[in-house]
C-alpha cells in the first residue's frame, strides 16, 4: 500500500506499526513514531564526482580528450 504524506513527520507517523518482510524472509515491525530525519549534505568531492558522472558531461569530456590526443599526434611537442 502506498502512502502520501505532506511532510516527514506525517510519513514517520503513518509508517509506525507497519510490518515489512525483509529479504531473508523475516518480518519486522517498524517503530518510527518520534523518529527524526537526518539530512546529509554532499561534500565538495561528491558534488564534483556527481557532475562528472552525468552522461552528458562525461561525453563532452571524452570528446575533448579524444580531440586533444588527435591534436597532439598532428603537432607533437
Amino acid at each position: 500500500m502506498d502512502l502520501v504524506a505532506a511532510n516527514d513527520d506525517q510519513l514517520m507517523a503513518a509508517l509506525d506499526g507497519r510490518t515489512v518482510t525483509r529479504f531473508d524472509g523475516r518480518t519486522v515491525t517498524l517503530h518510527t513514531a518520534g523518529a527524526t530525519v537526518e539530512v546529509y549534505k554532499k561534500t565538495l568531492r561528491q558534488k564534483i564526482m556527481s557532475a562528472i558522472a552525468d552522461p552528458n558531461i562525461a561525453l563532452v569530456l571524452l570528446v575533448i580528450g579524444a580531440l586533444s590526443i588527435y591534436l597532439e599526434f598532428n603537432s607533437p611537442g
